[in-house]
Parts: C-alpha cells; sequence; structure tokens
C-alpha cells in the first residue's frame, strides 16, 4: 500500500462493513458509497457481504473528461 498499491478487497470491504454498522447504530438508514466498487467481482462480494445495491449511478464519462478530472484532483490537496 505505501508503494500506491490498491488496498486488498478483503480489507476494504471489511472497512466498508465497519463503517456501515457503526452508522446503522447511530439510525443511519441509507448510504452513498463512493468509487467503490471498482469491479464487478467487488459489487458482488459487497452484495454477498453486506447488503444488495438498492440503487447504482454509472456515470459514462469520456477518457479526456476522466483524465482531466484526475489530474485536477491530484492539485486540489
Amino acid at each position: 500500500m505505501q508503494a500506491g498499491e490498491l488496498v486488498p478487497q478483503e480489507i476494504v470491504l471489511d472497512l466498508i462493513k465497519e463503517a456501515i454498522l457503526k452508522e446503522v447504530a447511530k439510525g443511519s438508514k441509507g448510504f452513498l458509497v463512493d468509487g467503490y466498487p471498482r469491479e464487478v467481482k467487488q459489487g458482488e462480494q459487497f452484495e454477498k457481504e453486506i447488503q444488495e445495491a438498492k440503487s447504482v449511478i454509472f456515470f459514462d464519462v469520456s477518457d479526456d473528461i476522466l483524465i482531466e478530472r484526475l489530474l485536477k484532483r491530484g492539485k486540489t490537496r
């Protein structure tokens, strides 16, 4: 992870599950999970281990726009 690699799927899913359970205990009734899943397999695992997604929002954007936004993201932090 220190080398810029992605965090393993099991760890990501455990962190998401922990965060959701914590908020459910406080009374939350819904969640927006941004930037996850990145792959279909991750989505399937999420639905198997946590809960089936009630809605999915997919933005279809050109590669040029994606690159532009990624470059701006690095400058805003």
